[in-house]
């Protein structure tokens, strides 16, 4: 059962998927927003037991139903490699929030051995920017 009692008061709680964190679902009863734990709770606005049980069934049945609309969710395409002896599976890291790829001004960049394994590491792969030149000077 979906029930929860915190103080007088039983409320509706259920773990749905974590695909659904943060989502606002429309039930026929009005819209709820699923919590960042991935919990739907709210009250039932009664202290009856027997009443809040009532309503639970009601809103699990509506919950089940809105899922079941929901479009399935689309699971982003994993990049390969066959290499002739297995596959490779390919990955970034993200850097400060990114992800740093070579920009193809032409269509393709061409990127040597060096390169290639720091840009999978994900550290820089491009000429660090030249340094000025400077002279001390007696103050």
């Amino acid at each position: 059962m979906y029930l929860l009692r915190r103080g007088a008061v039983f409320h509706f709680s259920r773990k749905l998927p974590d695909s659904l964190k943060g989502v606002e679902l429309v039930l026929a009863s009005g819209s709820l927003k699923v919590g960042a734990n991935g919990y739907l709770r709210f009250s039932l606005g009664t202290g009856n037991r027997r009443e809040a049980g009532r309503l639970a069934r009601r809103f699990a049945v509506e919950v089940d139903e809105t899922l079941q609309a929901l479009p399935p969710l689309s699971v982003p395409e994993i990049p390969s490699a066959w290499d002739g002896l297995g596959f490779w599976l390919l990955y970034r890291r993200l850097d400060q929030g990114r992800l740093h790829w070579p920009r193809a001004d032409t269509g393709a960049v061409e990127l040597s051995t060096a390169q290639w394994a720091m840009l999978v590491e994900g550290r820089p792969w491009t000429p660090l920017p030249a340094l000025e030149k400077c002279t001390p000077t007696l103050m």
